[in-house]
């Protein structure tokens, strides 16, 4: 019976060791936030002649902001371990020097973001919703109409001989194959819409934007098996809305500010060329 047991117990095992094997084949890419907002204050300047007021206007200084990757991955940490984020803790671990990464499981191409920091990483995905879904459209239709309506960009064979466009390619995160002359190589181009939100106790935006980059194929070999998919690495510029809790520990933005501020927001936000790795991803 106990021969019968340990059998059974190596099956399984061998079971869940092959079913967590489906998830460790992975595209992991560096994701880049570069994003200048705008906000009011409510800080006044005054004229002086001489030490004294001849006029005043009551002129709402406007302020600019920059939001990069970092700023993002400490809204991020702050928001997962509190004020300790950067202290390694017995419940807490140290973010400081993370990074963001695009995680994409080369067999199901199911995608995730994560926080990152050498060998260790937790999914935080949840912090931009799904707008990062299928290569960052997934909210796509929440802006435009058109998407719902399955608008298509149409390319066609009509601009040089040397390049052949031969399918429609949608606007929405489509491709654009050239097949060049003999003298160049094959290679995939994409461009589209996208869009990328993020959502945190300290920091928020909502971003559109047009963009670029290059679908390259991201292959690695565990186990004699070769894994491999093809991955669209990024760089768009965005435009869209922020909002700050000016309370928090994200930016010193000095006194005299409204607890919460907010204003246009502009930049570009890029995602590295992927490379394979057999961590377990999303």
């Amino acid at each position: 019976m106990n021969k019968i047991r340990f059998s059974f117990f190596a099956a399984g095992a061998a079971l869940a060791l092959a079913a967590s094997g489906l998830h460790a084949q992975t595209s992991i890419q560096n994701l880049t936030f570069s994003l200048v907002g705008e906000f009011q204050t409510n800080t006044f300047t005054t004229n002086t002649s001489g030490g004294t007021p001849v006029s005043t206007n009551e002129v709402l200084v406007v302020h600019p902001i920059l939001f990069t990757t970092a700023n993002v991955v400490k809204a991020i940490a702050v928001d997962l371990e509190g004020t300790n984020w950067d202290v390694e803790g017995t419940d807490s671990t140290n973010w400081n020097g993370a990074r963001l990464v695009r995680e994409v499981n080369l067999i199901t191409g199911a995608e995730g973001i994560f926080l990152r920091k050498g060998t260790t990483q937790t999914n935080v995905s949840s912090f931009f919703g799904t707008s990062f879904t299928n290569n960052f459209t997934g909210d796509l239709s929440n802006y435009l109409g058109l998407v719902t309506n399955g608008f298509t960009n149409s390319f066609t064979n009509s601009i040089t001989t040397n390049f052949n466009f031969p399918a429609q390619a949608a606007i929405i995160g489509g491709k654009v194959n050239f097949d060049p002359a003999t003298n160049t190589t094959n290679y995939n181009s994409s461009a589209g819409l996208y869009t990328l939100s993020f959502f945190t106790s300290n920091v928020q935006f909502n971003t559109f934007g047009v963009g670029s980059g290059l679908i390259a194929n991201v292959r690695g070999r565990i186990g004699g098996t070769t894994y491999e998919r093809l991955i669209n690495s990024e760089a768009i510029g965005m435009a869209g809305a922020f909002y700050l809790n000016t309370p928090s520990n994200i930016f010193d933005l000095g006194t005299n500010l409204p607890a919460y501020i907010g204003g246009p927001l502009r930049g570009g936000i890029t995602t590295g060329a992927g490379y394979f790795s057999d961590i377990s991803g999303p």
